[in-house]
């Protein structure tokens, strides 16, 4: 099987091919083969098999705007980030062993190595990033917007879906992370 590398890294088994997904009773689904990504650094990032994934597990704050679960166009980023945060993972063998923002930044490189265009990619990494698992790591403590109102998160990501579509494809993974921590202070305080 032949991997066509890019400046966003590169899937093995290649993205372009469909992978059969084997259903679970509990309306998941297991991977049946081992679903690798490398990163742009060269770090190797695999799903192993039978990594439990719903496709795109996208907070609710965006699951609407991308179309299914299972859309090929970010699905196989979306299984390798599930093995590292998906709670259907925990106690499996990659299940939060790397930082939080560095399992978000390699979903934003993996979709765009899936072939997922540059602003959907950051609207998806942004709901993510807002929306999706946090988790401390070797005893450092972070930000968690879990406890956030629903209203709250949902309003700022309609913001900021509107500031990443008005940026267009300028903006940087750094713009986005940067912009966000900003906000993040008044988002807690709302929330109270």
């Amino acid at each position: 099987m032949k991997n066509t590398a890019s400046e966003n890294g590169f899937f093995s088994p290649s993205h372009t091919l469909s992978i059969d997904l084997i259903e679970r009773p509990d309306g998941q689904f297991d991977t049946p083969v081992d679903v690798v990504y490398t990163d742009p650094n060269g770090k190797v990032w695999t799903a192993p098999a039978r990594t439990i994934t719903d496709g795109a597990s996208i907070p609710s704050l965006i699951s609407g705007l991308f179309g299914g679960k299972l859309n090929e166009e970010f699905l196989f980023a979306a299984i390798v980030h599930d093995a590292y945060c998906a709670r259907a993972n925990e106690g499996g063998p990659v299940y939060q062993v790397e930082t939080w923002q560095d399992t978000h930044h390699m979903f934003y490189h993996a979709c765009l190595a899936n072939g997922t265009g540059i602003v959907k990619a950051n609207t998806m990494y942004a709901g993510v990033r807002l929306g999706g698992p946090r988790w401390p790591f070797n005893g450092k403590a972070c930000v968690d917007l879990s406890g956030c109102d629903e209203e709250v998160l949902r309003n700022e990501m309609d913001y900021c879906k509107s500031w990443i579509e008005a940026g267009g494809e300028s903006l940087t993974l750094e713009d986005i992370d940067r912009w966000m921590e900003e906000r993040e202070p008044a988002l807690l305080a709302q929330s109270k």
